[in-house]
């Protein structure tokens, strides 16, 4: 609050603004150093841009979650097949759609995206204003005051860098976003499998415990006719109450696979889902192992990332040799403490000294060794990944002899052995134990067919993971 001295002698005496003043704010404006104020509407462009020249902004254009994201969603329109069962490139769509760690990572994304213009931004001009409070009022002085105007700019290529080095953190957590792409894309197909296999085995179990009722009352018939003991009657009803019991083991996993898929799809985990469908197509042999793992090499997303923190990190080390130049600042001022007319207004520029050169030289030292980092972690996760490949690859293939095992030879064989013993048990040539052993007997045998065929199934997801297929490419895909 100004003194009401200080207050009259500003009334009384209005102080104009130099015309040295208002040259250096031209100068100022027209080398860059301080830009026009954008206006609301301009801050709503197109965005940063990547370092392919690709708006960012427009690139991940998607739909935002809202206060409703996790409200149950119950039209399972979007993931029906054409025959009315679940659907497993419309599930994995629309889990890729609503699952909010896609959009936890588009936003980190987003933010990550902004980065590049504020590093290549100037600071702000700087605005300097001095009074010789003395002077105001006083007959003897004209009032003294000085205006300066100053603009600081590091040593050229120190900017550049800093963009190039956020631009390349941006470029890697693009990368980022596609891993969580394609772990979702994995474990939903993984947790489709499963619960295809659990409806699998549902089915297995009531085929047998029919199929168990029926030689109980048979068990029954015989011992009440005097052909029987009571033993077998009562291992009939044991056997059958067992498999009941498995029943409900089962149903109890059904609805945790459900509640799985539910999960990944951002919904209540008891809603409703259209079953999967009865078959799953018949296992076909995988490519070369050196086809898969050359694909791996180009497709893995993770790759690209640790691609472009190498980049960063080469920029960094460059900005850190940079530290070593001096940054600079220009300034004007206009400044009627002298009385002479040709010294008041006046221009000059100062610089840092970087004398410290331990500091710097430490700095690199670092950058260099954060580079090296960098480089070795990429060696091992390349080394990872055509490792994971090589598992993937094998498991398929055991899975595609396993289920051609079953298919050729197991399943027929336990097939023919259960109808050999109900011929014998029909005439008393087998005992009722033979009977129900070769029905057990079948049952795992189907049981384990299943199995392998969704190990086959699960596998080549894991083959498509570990590739880094698109969740789009019809190559690979479970179906």
């Amino acid at each position: 609050m100004c003194t009401p001295s200080f207050c009259s002698a500003l009334r009384r005496r209005r102080v104009p603004l130099p015309k040295t003043l208002v040259y250096l704010v031209a100068i100022f404006s027209l080398i860059g150093g301080m830009p026009a104020i954008a206006r609301p509407d301009e801050l709503s462009g197109t965005g940063p841009i990547d370092s392919k020249g690709n708006s960012i902004l427009i690139a991940l254009d998607a739909p935002q979650g809202s206060n409703e994201s996790i409200v149950e969603n119950t039209r399972n329109d979007a993931l029906l097949a054409s025959d009315g069962t679940l659907s497993l490139e419309q599930l994995v769509g629309e889990v890729i759609k609503r699952n909010p760690s896609v959009d936890q990572a588009t936003q980190s994304l987003r933010a990550a995206s902004e980065r590049p213009e504020q590093k290549r931004a100037l600071d702000d001009p700087m605005f300097t204003y001095m009074l010789g409070p003395g002077t105001l009022g006083s007959r003897n002085f004209d009032t003294a005051q000085k205006f300066e105007v100053s603009q600081s700019f590091p040593w050229p290529g120190k900017r550049r860098l800093r963009g190039e080095a956020a631009q390349h953190d941006a470029d890697s957590m693009r990368g980022d976003l596609e891993v969580v792409r394609e772990q979702l894309a994995y474990l939903t197909r993984a947790a489709y499998v499963d619960l295809w296999l659990v409806d699998r085995a549902l089915e297995i179990n009531a085929r047998n415990q029919k199929l168990l009722t029926e030689f109980e009352k048979s068990a029954e018939h015989k011992y009440g006719a005097g052909l029987l003991p009571k033993q077998d009657a009562v291992q009939a009803k044991v056997e059958r109450e067992m498999l009941r019991h498995d029943g409900l083991v089962l149903a109890r996993n059904h609805n945790r696979a459900v509640g799985r898929i539910n999960t990944l799809l951002n919904r209540n985990a008891d809603a409703a889902l259209p079953p999967p469908p009865e078959f799953l197509s018949d296992p076909v042999p995988p490519p070369a192992l050196s086809e898969l793992q050359a694909a791996a090499e180009e497709n893995r997303p993770e790759l690209r990332g640790i691609a472009s923190r190498i980049h960063s990190a080469e920029a960094r080390t460059s900005l850190a040799r940079k530290e070593f130049y001096p940054d600079f600042s220009v300034m004007g001022s206009y400044d009627s403490f002298w009385s002479e007319k040709e010294l008041k207004p006046s221009i000059g520029f100062s610089i840092n000294l970087p004398i410290q050169v331990g500091r710097r030289r430490a700095a690199v030292t670092e950058a260099k060794a954060e580079l090296a980092s960098v480089e070795a972690q990429a060696r091992k996760q390349t080394r990872d990944i055509l490792l994971e490949v090589y598992e993937a690859l094998e498991d398929v293939q055991e899975s595609v002899e396993s289920v051609t095992l079953y298919e050729a030879h197991l399943l027929p064989a336990a097939e023919e052995n259960l109808e050999s013993a109900r011929s014998g048990y029909s005439s008393g040539v087998t005992d009722f134990l033979a009977l129900v052993s070769a029905q057990k007997l079948l049952m795992d045998t189907t049981l384990r067919a299943k199995e392998s065929l969704a190990a086959y199934h699960n596998g080549m997801a894991k083959l498509r993971h570990a590739i880094g297929k698109s969740i789009t490419d019809s190559a690979l895909a479970v179906e």
